[in-house]
């Protein structure tokens, strides 16, 4: 999920026309009920199919069951209490903000700042902000159709913010 916005909050110099910020933040939703019922369902199945091997002697059939149950129940709850990474791009007029979720900051202005994208395999996209000393990669929380839509919106913000300083 992205939300692009004209300028930076609070701020209106004539220094910063042109300026966008993009919000970034991974889309994660809770299970909803369905799913809930859906997940506890197939627990129920996975325990009711390893009673046959039970009364065999397979005793280790229920128990790894039992495992797999705890072990994705509670991957599904810890994923869901964890905050969803998120990423803030600030590109205005020769500079560049970059800020995530998990507090690192990047902060650099000058013409050689340079938009990359960059696709190893059709289902990998990377998108590369090039800078004097470093290379910072940005939409890292977002799904690869969001990265496709908002690189060329990045593109031109970061076109429009060196054009005049080259």
């Amino acid at each position: 999920m992205y939300e692009i916005l004209d300028r930076p909050r609070g701020r209106s110099d004539a220094r910063d026309k042109g300026a966008i910020i993009v919000r970034m933040r991974e889309n994660r939703s809770a299970l909803s009920n369905e799913a809930r019922s859906a997940f506890a369902a197939l627990a129920f199945l996975l325990l009711v199919l390893s009673i046959v091997p039970f009364i065999h002697g397979y005793w280790l059939v229920p128990a790894f069951s039992l495992a797999a149950v705890a072990a994705l129940t509670f991957a599904l709850e810890r994923h869901q209490k964890r905050a969803a990474p998120a990423e803030t791009l600030e590109v205005g007029p020769g500079r560049l903000r970059h800020a995530d979720s998990r507090g690192r900051v990047t902060e650099c202005e000058g013409p050689w700042l340079s938009f990359m994208v960059e696709a190893p395999t059709p289902s990998a996209l990377r998108l590369l902000v090039r800078t004097a000393a470093d290379v910072v990669e940005i939409g890292r929380c977002l799904s690869l159709d969001e990265r496709r839509a908002v690189a060329p919106v990045i593109a031109a913000a970061l076109d429009a913010a060196t054009e005049g300083r080259r």
